[in-house]
């Protein structure tokens, strides 16, 4: 990736080597820490989405409901899905949608294992880096 620093040197940086947060400019060894931050938050709300997305599929099939695309991109924590789940699909009651998104949640290794609740932040139950 290239990468123009404040000495004006313009290097080319492999995206592992950025992302690992050990990255110096090689004309002056300014730390491209910041970049490599940003990279990885980038990467992470990316791969959190597609989770999302997959999980979301895998619902609507199993209780053939449909969710829209605003309604997914609206969602913050495990409850306001399990919460929408449970609006689609009326024969699931709240607890039993938020237990059938915790399973899902699960079964995708979202991060947090036991400790994933209602309260849970979806986009930071799964991280690539």
């Amino acid at each position: 990736m290239p990468f123009d620093c404040q000495c004006g040197h313009r290097g080319h940086y492999p995206i592992s080597e950025l992302v690992s947060l050990n990255s110096q400019c090689t004309a002056c060894g300014f730390s491209l820490k910041s970049l490599g931050r940003s990279i990885q938050q980038t990467l992470n709300v990316s791969h959190a989405c597609s989770k999302i997305a997959v999980i979301a599929v895998e619902l609507e099939l199993q209780w053939m409901v449909e969710f829209d695309d605003p309604e997914l991109e609206q969602l913050r924590t495990v409850a306001d899905f399990a919460g929408l789940l449970a609006a689609k699909a009326a024969e699931l009651s709240p607890a039993e949608a938020l237990d059938v998104v915790l399973d899902k949640l699960a079964a995708h290794e979202a991060d947090g294992g036991e400790s994933i609740s209602a309260e849970s932040r979806l986009r930071e139950l799964f991280r690539v880096c």
